[in-house]
């Protein structure tokens, strides 16, 4: 096999390209980026051009699937693979996602399971994963210690910025705003399960996005009651469960946040700002006591990669509970799950 490695600074871009030279897949870059996922014509004409400067290329790699990419493989009937590290990854309601040179690697299997009548025999689970050279190549000193040393820390977004519900909900009429919050406030209490999808029909999520002036691409599929529950109401209740965490932890041990969001509303977290991935973001899950897992409301049963970074570096990982981390570890020895945020106290 002879590989096409569509890179544009994603996340696990590294590792796997580290894997497929272990492996003794050759492998060459594309690398460009990406304005638009499903528009940008200059994006496609020159992937286009690199295809056919390498007739020898086998199939095209990309983490996340991108839809562009999808339409210059099935042009040069080149399988095209891809591995999503998203959920939700929009660009999987794109009618491209039939396309029958798509293979397509999903790490939560509920998200699978979603798509798998979409193309028959070309959508899988696959769980992330971490690359071991990072760990490997990690020396740290005392100034690291000194700088991350921590009783709890948390690397993630609060989602105070991310989340769409707080632009439209005064947009909403009362009774549609005061159900989607009863939904949040469910929501926060139950892991393993997407109740909000489940509790909302598709009358009721199509005027909540008319309400909101949503536009769904007319190439995608019409899909509004996962719009509502991941974009929307995922989100929000997301961003809620961080923050009260972050507060409530706080109050108990010596705890970092990195993030890019806005916590001046809350003096109490102390936030450290951004961490890179790639020189820092080990150093904080090796040198923390306790590096917590927040799972993004939308991530239904999957293992976020943030867990396995955790555990690549030997840190002690405190996790929400999600149905395929208590399938491939064992809660109690190789990493802790909390089912409740009294719990989730308790334990730290």
């Amino acid at each position: 096999m002879n590989m096409i490695f569509c890179c544009w600074g994603s996340l696990m871009e590294n590792g796997v390209s580290n894997a497929f030279q272990t492996l003794g897949i050759p492998c060459v870059k594309f690398h460009r980026d990406l304005t638009d996922y499903d528009t940008d014509t200059a994006y496609l004409n020159a992937l286009s051009d690199f295809l056919l400067a390498h007739k020898d290329a086998t199939a095209v790699f990309s983490i996340n699937y991108v839809p562009l990419i999808a339409m210059a493989c099935k042009a040069h009937k080149l399988p095209y693979i891809s591995w999503t590290v998203d959920c939700p990854c929009l660009t999987l309601y794109s009618d491209t996602v039939t396309y029958p040179t798509n293979y397509i690697f999903l790490f939560d299997r509920m998200q699978a399971e979603k798509l798998y009548d979409q193309n028959p025999g070309h959508v899988f689970h696959l769980p992330l994963a971490f690359d071991p050279a990072v760990a490997q190549n990690m020396q740290l000193s005392a100034e690291d210690h000194k700088q991350y040393d921590c009783d709890v820390s948390f690397v993630g977004s609060l989602y105070t910025q991310k989340n769409q519900y707080d632009a439209v909900r005064d947009a909403l009429p009362a009774y549609m705003r005061g159900y989607a919050e009863g939904l949040i406030a469910s929501q926060i209490n139950v892991y393993g399960y997407n109740l909000i999808a489940d509790s909302i029909s598709d009358k009721w999520a199509g005027e909540f996005l008319q309400h909101a002036k949503f536009q769904v691409f007319d190439n995608y599929r019409k899909d509004y009651k996962s719009f509502i529950s991941d974009y929307f109401i995922g989100y929000k209740c997301t961003q809620l469960e961080r923050i009260r965490i972050m507060q409530e932890v706080s109050k108990l041990a010596k705890t970092d946040l990195y993030t890019t969001s806005d916590t001046k509303p809350y003096p109490e977290i102390n936030n450290r700002g951004i961490a890179d991935s790639t020189r820092v973001m080990p150093k904080i899950f090796a040198c923390s006591k306790i590096n917590l897992n927040i799972t993004l409301r939308s991530i239904t049963s999957g293992i976020p990669l943030r867990c396995f970074d955790i555990m690549g570096m030997g840190g002690f990982l405190l996790s929400n509970y999600q149905p395929e981390l208590a399938e491939y570890f064992v809660n109690g020895e190789e990493m802790v799950m909390y089912e409740s945020i009294p719990d989730l106290l308790d334990k730290v």
